[in-house]
């Protein structure tokens, strides 16, 4: 059976044959027959969305409970999808949500994020942004795109909640680089990039006019390239007024162009620490931070104004 499976698999994903829906199907079934969990899954999947077979939600509903009954988190969030959906089966929202909950305590980001919607509506279960706010925040943390988008809009317009524009930014751009557009243009609409450049300006002829290779300094130019670093940071940290210690964790990321004279501009909150006083305390540093030194050798120089220079910040920096 699991040969079965895995062939069906291959057929499905044309993965070193032609891609051919019905056989995978038909390989599914045969799998699912002789008791593959899995195969359970992917037969009721092929049947709910008429992948080498007919559409029949009440067939897919029977593949997937008899997963769900095992145990299977994908079975059960699926089967809860169609009880919540009214697709084969008759418009359950309770038993939506039990199926839901079942799967989401096995750690399942989908299930998490469509439990946090019941309990955002209240549809099957008493309502609770509370709980909607920590399973959207589970999932998103697992990289579910949804997840990520929903916990970005309860931080962007304070959902019961408190309002916090720098953590609706971070959760927008762990969106938005997973290529979400809606996140991308939240991200736009406020000026900020989905990742920001590694570079401060095209490194196209520079390197080779001056015979420097950027990615790769002599010891020496390492050497000078290091303590400029140095120097750079703790030229900003002079200036830094750190807001104090709620024994929180925290860690931020801002970086920013450094021109010939030592002068930054296009400053960017790279990844917002969740502390909107920590993050304008460094920013508030930096432009106070006046002219840093640069290196004295070219292509030391070279790097340090054709890289962006980033400073990583945390809560050890806040004061205690």
């Amino acid at each position: 059976s699991i040969a079965e499976f895995n062939l069906g698999r291959l057929y499905r994903d044309g993965q070193g044959v032609n891609v051919d829906l019905k056989k995978s199907y038909m390989l599914m079934v045969s799998s699912a027959m002789k008791g593959f969990i899995p195969a359970m899954v992917d037969a009721g999947y092929a049947l709910e969305h008429g992948l080498g077979v007919e559409k029949n939600f009440i067939e897919a509903q029977k593949w997937y409970k008899q997963a769900a009954l095992e145990g299977n988190a994908v079975a059960q969030h699926n089967l809860g999808l169609l009880y919540m959906n009214g697709m084969g089966v008759e418009q359950n929202s309770r038993l939506a949500f039990e199926w839901f909950m079942s799967a989401a305590e096995q750690d399942y980001a989908p299930a998490q994020f469509d439990l946090a919607l019941t309990y955002q509506s209240g549809d099957g279960v008493q309502k609770s942004v509370t709980e909607a706010h920590k399973l959207f925040e589970n999932a998103a943390k697992k990289g579910y795109v949804k997840a990520q988008v929903a916990l970005a809009l309860q931080f962007e317009q304070g959902i019961e909640l408190e309002k916090n524009e720098d953590l609706a930014v971070k959760w927008f751009r762990a969106a938005a680089q997973q290529g979400d557009r809606f996140a991308q243009q939240k991200l736009k609409e406020r000026g900020l990039s989905i990742v920001p450049q590694r570079f401060c300006k095209s490194i196209r002829d520079q390197a080779v006019e001056k015979g420097c290779d950027l990615f790769s300094l002599t010891p020496n130019q390492r050497e000078q390239f290091n303590e400029f670093l140095i120097r750079t940071l703790d030229q900003v940290m002079k200036g830094f007024i750190a807001p104090k210690n709620d024994g929180n964790k925290y860690s931020g990321k801002i970086s920013f162009c450094l021109n010939g004279n030592g002068v930054a501009s296009d400053v960017i909150v790279q990844l917002p620490s969740g502390h909107s006083g920590l993050d304008k305390a460094i920013q508030s540093a930096l432009k106070q931070a006046g002219n840093v030194v640069m290196p004295a050798d070219s292509c030391a120089l070279q790097r340090a104004t054709t890289f962006r220079t980033t400073i990583s910040y945390d809560e050890s920096d806040m004061t205690h």
